[in-house]
């Protein structure tokens, strides 16, 4: 799949994971997260490999976590599994969408990476804001 469709699925996956998730869309938006809550998830479309990378803000999976799971007082543990979760469900999305296609497109387990700074030598991205807050950004590679 080149670059553009790639972008296009995982844009409107991640947009269509986070509405049905919380109620409302997100928007895209040009500011970039370099710095917050990393996970990751190994996929495969079209025999090609990819890592899908998510950067969420602290105040964006609380809102998560407070929406999904009715708890506003989150603890360590559960927004690490809040941000595996967003990485399972854009790529749970993608793969239903890339289904429907007849496109082959296979999902692993997916990771926390961790806290902190995320360093992008990645060139594929896509930037989200949730309640007019910048959120998430999507950063993905292929090997």
């Amino acid at each position: 799949m080149d670059s553009a469709k790639m972008k296009a699925l995982l844009k409107e996956s991640f947009c269509t994971a986070i509405e049905q998730s919380l109620g409302e869309p997100p928007s895209e938006c040009a500011q970039k997260l370099s710095q917050g809550y990393i996970s990751s998830l190994a996929f495969s479309c079209e025999g090609d490999k990819f890592t899908l990378y998510i950067v969420s803000t602290l105040q964006f999976l609380r809102h998560v976590s407070s929406v999904m799971l009715f708890d506003d007082s989150p603890s360590e543990e559960v927004l690490q599994d809040i941000t595996k979760e967003l990485a399972n469900l854009v790529a749970g999305v993608a793969k239903v969408s890339a289904n429907k296609n007849n496109v082959a497109f296979g999902i692993a387990t997916p990771l926390f990476v961790g806290m902190g700074n995320f360093r992008s030598p990645l060139s594929a991205y896509c930037y989200f804001e949730y309640a007019k807050q910048p959120c998430c950004s999507l950063y993905w590679i292929r090997h």
